[in-house]
């Protein structure tokens, strides 16, 4: 699917998804080894109070009997109190640095390439945002807790169980090795059905956030039966070609982990009923090598649970380099002021296909500069091109002599404003709108343009995301005002007249005729062409 250089960019960017949430889950690890192996100190321990006391009551020696009841309390006040606590503290921590970890995957995701973001299915992507950081968070934390844990609390046992007799453990350890025969077969498979089901909850969400988004079109349309009967074909395919597969995998596997668990204890007794009968080790090393083994047999457990899991985590990293992947190139030259925008043979092509002809031009502070040109002759994308999105443009785009596609993008977006063709409104009160674009502005400016543009009478209005609740003009003047009042020194306008009444219009005209902000748009008007110091044509 990928080349050499696409094998090589996923690893690096699954190796930074790992080294990103190890940051998160160091704490929560640690007290999730101490918890752990505390735990099995105490198990281990228990084995050998029990051992002792078999023996005890074997020898009918009461005072022994009851010393080793006293230690057993104790050693199971412990298990019951302190290990949950443990627990408990590092659930606790671990919830807190989840929020911080989802943040900076959020984060990840907004570093994107404009051009990226912009392909980006919103439903998929919140799916990914809702389970997998989670998911990959648990998964490495109870990965990372066995292997830190299974040395020291199989050499603990060993140390005890060679005390009974080496021969006992080694049939013991050798029947146990059985129980990896079926995690090991299986692990391939299990990895493709998990695989499969993401895939498949991500393309249902991805569909439910379409449908639910455009409801009023889906009821207009009278296409809801249609669209459920869709979902329901998907849901079948799926089933049939992997979740009915996967029950009865897992059915599979449970079924016989369970009775390979109930042969090889029986086993276990039976041979050390055998070493007892043959005077080679006590009744109460019988009892104490039962205690042992299930200890090894949680040792196994984790064992079969990392070679489950392991192959789950490279699923959910996989799933998450879609945060990290099309990032914006880091570092570039910072800008600090915009006086010269300069293009030279500037030009740029989808699929090696001219969007316009090559042109050049000299912007400088304060002009007004239109951009002319017939429906598809490219003006949208060569707006694209100044505002950064579109960056592997052809010719020379210069900013005061620097090259457009190496300098700082962050640093430039703070210094350019922009009021697109179809505006989006935020899930907010109009004002709170308009001041995401400069959270103290002038308030005496802010309070003429609204008065202005006509829409003082709904700066309070609540709207959803997208503000598709408001006409096409409202929208569009609510862009036209965030763009103004960022305090930048350079606008772009795609289109400002569309759907603008009279007023509006004239009030445009007016602020790009007498604003000292360097202004390029877009326009097929002539009152605003003529507004223009100079012009961009493209052909």
């Amino acid at each position: 699917m990928y080349g050499t250089e696409g094998l090589s960019l996923k690893k690096a960017l699954k190796k930074q998804i790992y080294k990103d949430v190890f940051r998160f889950i160091r704490l929560p690890v640690f007290i999730s080894v101490v918890s752990a192996d505390l735990e099995n100190l105490l198990l281990i321990r228990s084995a050998d109070i029990s051992g002792r006391f078999a023996d005890a009551v074997f020898a009918l020696d009461l005072s022994a009997g009851l010393r080793e009841t006293g230690t057993f309390a104790a050693v199971l006040a412990l298990t019951i109190l302190v290990v949950p606590a443990l627990n408990f503290v590092g659930d606790v921590i671990l919830v807190n640095l989840a929020m911080a970890h989802d943040r900076m995957v959020l984060s990840r995701f907004l570093d994107k390439r404009c051009d990226s973001v912009g392909k980006v299915d919103a439903g998929d992507m919140l799916n990914r945002l809702d389970d997998d950081p989670n998911e990959l968070r648990l998964e490495l934390l109870s990965v990372c807790t066995s292997v830190l844990m299974i040395p020291a609390a199989a050499a603990y046992l060993l140390a005890c169980v060679l005390k009974i007799s080496p021969i006992y453990f080694l049939i013991v350890f050798c029947i146990s090795l059985v129980k990896f025969v079926v995690p090991v077969s299986v692990k391939k498979a299990q990895k493709k059905y998990h695989r499969d089901t993401k895939e498949y909850d991500s393309s249902v969400r991805a569909a439910e956030t379409d449908f639910s988004d455009r409801a009023h079109l889906v009821n207009l349309f009278g296409i809801s039966q249609s669209l459920i009967d869709r979902l329901d074909r998907r849901y079948r395919a799926f089933f049939e070609a992997t979740k009915k597969k996967s029950l009865r995998l897992n059915s599979a596997v449970d079924s016989i982990q369970s009775f390979v668990n109930t042969v090889c204890l029986t086993v276990v007794l039976l041979v050390g009923a055998y070493f007892a009968a043959l005077g080679r080790i006590s009744p109460g090393h019988v009892a104490a090598m039962m205690g042992y083994y299930s200890i090894l047999n949680k040792i196994i457990g984790e064992l079969n649970d990392l070679i489950r899991k392991l192959p789950i985590l490279d699923n959910v990293a996989q799933r998450l380099t879609y945060f990290y992947e099309d990032a914006e190139p880091p570092g570039g030259e910072k800008l600090l002021k915009i006086s010269e925008l300069r293009g030279e043979k500037l030009t740029f092509c989808y699929d090696d296909k001219p969007v316009f002809a090559p042109c050049s031009f000299t912007i400088n502070k304060g002009e007004k500069v239109v951009v002319r040109g017939q429906n598809g002759s490219g003006k949208s994308t060569i707006l694209n091109v100044f505002l950064g999105i579109l960056r592997n443009y052809g010719g020379n785009l210069t900013i005061d002599g620097k090259e457009l596609s190496a300098v700082d993008p962050d640093s430039y977006r703070k210094l350019a404003a922009y009021a697109p063709q179809d505006p989006y409104l935020f899930k907010d009160t109009v004002l709170d709108n308009i001041r995401l674009a400069n959270q103290n502005p002038d308030e005496t400016m802010l309070r003429q343009l609204l008065k202005e543009y006509g829409i003082s009478d709904i700066a309070g209005r609540e709207i959803k995301s997208g503000g598709y609740e408001l006409s096409g003009g409202e929208r569009q003047k609510i862009s036209i005002i965030r763009a103004i009042i960022k305090d930048t020194p350079v606008v772009f306008l795609d289109e400002p007249e569309n759907n603008l009444d009279i007023s509006a219009m004239k009030t445009v005209k007016e602020w790009i005729r007498h604003s000292d902000k360097t202004v390029i748009y877009v326009s097929h008007n002539p009152e605003l062409i003529a507004c223009a110091d100079k012009e961009i044509r493209l052909t």
